[in-house]
């Protein structure tokens, strides 16, 4: 049956896609209804390569949501992820006519259109665009500059782009399925939305957001983003390896990895016995733990590596209070927060979804917060936007436009 107020978010993953039916309930808190989740097929590092495939497994996990919830679902805000996803810092600035009195809201989207004129990359577009503070005059800091008096309007943003073809792909795939788009929301805010605290954004923090084919990296500083990237490495390399390196299939290094993984080594027992079934289905053999660690290690090291690069651009990590929060399904890997501490020198936590409640058996992990934080916003929209449609620019859905201006303005 149809149901008012539901929201749908969709996180189509390189390893899993995911779909969670949620609505508003009382105290701000998301009350889920349903969801289903399957083992992507057809999408590599978090891009899609067989459209056909990505269509039946989007029809999959949403039949399975709409059988728990008892609703038809129609319309989803999806996630969009991959390495083609780029962030970066801008400001535009405006002049005032002298005649007028005071600034109006006429001039905060002139002047963020200024913040938009950038050059993009061939085949990108911009995918948000986001009010960070304003500055009039010699003043900065200025959450709303609306009815201040002054000769010039700065504003500094926070840019993300994502390639054309890849968000084209994608709404091919979503459409595909006989599902509507509402808007489209990069996974490392969706993720950072469902998982970080306001005082951690306040104070400083990072998100390192783990999936199967990328890390997303989202660090915010006194409230706003002040960085994002995405890192051509996840867990997905990890089970890769594992693989090769025990001579098993993918499936089952994936179980392995689940099961036994560890990458934090005080208190594991390096000579347990485990078995590991042969590739082609030719029995198993016993292996001692220590020889998958050895597997593990090298490229948990190469992936925090990159993570510790990429957070030098941030700055110093004395500027990072909060220290990191680990999201994603990579964030399970036993003895990760141990291992990420010791590397980054901050400290770590696991990410899970804040204030759900109902149905939250299957989603109250790190593993889903991309998917409940698509809930978060799409709530956040229904309520200061009651169904106002999206604009779209240059055939994607822009509605952030507009909407995040105030979003951002109002959770900050």
């Amino acid at each position: 049956m149809s149901k008012d107020g539901l929201v749908v978010g969709l996180d189509v993953g390189t390893t899993k896609t995911a779909v969670v039916v949620g609505e508003a309930s009382e105290n701000n808190e998301i009350y889920i209804l349903g969801s289903g989740i399957a083992p992507s097929t057809g999408i590599k590092k978090g891009m899609i390569i067989n459209i056909e495939e990505t269509i039946k497994t989007i029809e999959a996990v949403v039949s399975d949501a709409e059988h728990i919830s008892d609703a038809d679902i129609d319309t989803v805000y999806i996630s969009v992820g991959g390495y083609h996803i780029q962030g970066q810092n801008t400001r535009g600035r405006i002049i005032i006519p002298p005649s007028q009195k005071e600034i109006v809201s006429e001039d905060k989207s002139r002047v963020q259109e200024a913040a938009r004129a950038i050059q993009l990359a061939a085949n990108y577009e911009i995918l948000h665009v986001i009010p960070k503070e304003y500055k009039v005059d010699d003043q900065d800091g200025i959450l709303d500059p609306a009815g201040m008096v002054g000769s010039q309007l700065e504003v500094e943003t926070h840019i993300i782009t994502a390639s054309s073809i890849a968000l084209r792909n994608l709404q091919k795939s979503v459409k595909g399925s006989g599902l509507k788009i509402k808007d489209s929301i990069s996974e490392g805010l969706a993720a950072a939305e469902a998982v970080l605290t306001p005082d951690e954004k306040d104070l400083g923090v990072v998100l390192l957001h783990i999936g199967g084919g990328t890390t997303d990296i989202v660090a915010y500083a006194n409230g706003y983003v002040k960085y994002s990237g995405v890192l051509p490495i996840g867990s997905a390399h990890l089970t890769s390896d594992i693989s090769i390196g025990l001579r098993t299939s993918y499936q089952e290094a994936e179980k392995l990895k689940i099961k036994h993984g560890v990458i934090w080594l005080e208190g594991a027992n390096l000579d347990e016995k485990i078995s590991v079934a042969n590739a082609g289905n030719d029995g198993a053999r016993m292996i001692e733990l220590r020889q998958m660690v050895e597997i593990i290690e090298p490229r948990m090291e190469e992936m925090f590596a990159m993570i510790k690069g990429e957070i030098k651009k941030i700055g110093p990590v004395a500027k990072i209070p909060a220290g990191a929060v680990l999201s994603g399904g990579g964030a399970l890997l036993n003895g990760i927060v141990k291992f990420a501490e010791k590397t980054l020198d901050m400290p770590v936590r696991i990410g899970k979804p804040n204030n759900i409640n109902g149905l939250t058996d299957r989603v109250n992990g790190p593993a889903f917060s991309a998917c409940i934080g698509l809930l978060m916003y799409g709530l956040k929209f229904q309520n200061q936007h009651a169904r106002q449609p999206f604009m779209r620019t240059g055939g994607t859905y822009d509605g952030l436009k507009s909407w995040l201006k105030s979003f951002f303005k109002d959770i900050f």
